[in-house]
């Protein structure tokens, strides 16, 4: 029986990379913005563990895709987000993340679909802002902008 490999499976990989973005998400966050936002976090910890898991039971056939560039830099642009949301604000840094993942999938790269892109972007962010800051009043990190 040939040994798999089980750290290039992309469940695997995905697991360890949700638990790690829900534990550094905890660890910054900590109890101070309140029970809800920790729960989300150890959620997403749970996933993760349960994605490993699934991974360590499956076929031992299985192929292990390859992970493309694009893949790296979203989750990179993920752990990203928490470090500039303290400097630039909570809002501002999702935007600028929702912007580059949404540039980054975008399968014609147009001055239209900048524009396109751009606008999602704003209308996501302002809709986030109304619901959580407005709407729930959840305080979230603030920067430069508010």
């Amino acid at each position: 029986m040939k040994k798999e490999k089980i750290f290039l499976k992309t469940s695997f990989l995905s697991g360890i990379l949700a638990s790690c973005f829900g534990f550094c998400m905890a660890g910054m966050t900590g109890l101070s913005r309140g029970m809800y936002p920790m729960a989300v976090f150890v959620m997403i910890i749970l996933i993760g563990l349960l994605l490993m898991g699934i991974a360590v039971r499956g076929a031992p056939d299985e192929k292990s895709p390859r992970i493309s560039w694009k893949e790296i830099v979203m989750v990179l642009f993920l752990f990203i987000n928490p470090l500039m949301a303290g400097i630039l604000g909570f809002y501002f840094a999702a935007f600028l993340v929702i912007a580059g993942i949404s540039w980054l999938i975008t399968p014609v790269k147009t001055g239209k679909a900048l524009a396109g892109v751009l606008g999602y972007s704003l209308l996501v962010t302002a809709g986030a802002f109304a619901v959580f800051t407005l709407g729930l009043k959840i305080v979230t990190p603030s920067g430069i902008l508010f």
